[in-house]
């Protein structure tokens, strides 16, 4: 029964549930591809950031992640940074407002 118990703390201990916003797991994801992944994987990546983008009403820059998804020579890792800091400044919550 001890066995039992220990594997499954074991198993819920590995448990991470993921809260970040679609938007940042995806921004996470270019980032990833942009530094060891093949054009392919960068496009992919990019292509979900903008689907993310889209649902959140900011066409722009769905447009430019999707631009950058299809360039000839892929997306560089300063372009898909530059895209990604623009996103977040989208997001809620995002350290950019005021204090009063």
């Amino acid at each position: 029964v001890w066995q039992f118990v220990d594997r499954r703390r074991e198993t819920e201990a590995e448990e991470v549930v993921d809260t970040r916003p679609p938007l940042e797991k995806a921004l996470e994801a270019a980032r990833l591809a942009s530094l060891n992944g093949a054009v392919p994987e960068r496009r992919r990546a990019l292509e979900r950031v903008a689907r993310e983008l889209a649902v959140l009403g900011e066409e722009e820059l769905a447009t430019r992640a999707r631009t950058l998804a299809w360039s000839r020579e892929g997306a560089s890792r300063q372009a898909v940074d530059d895209l990604a800091r623009d996103a977040r400044a989208t997001l809620p919550g995002d350290g950019n407002e005021e204090v009063a």
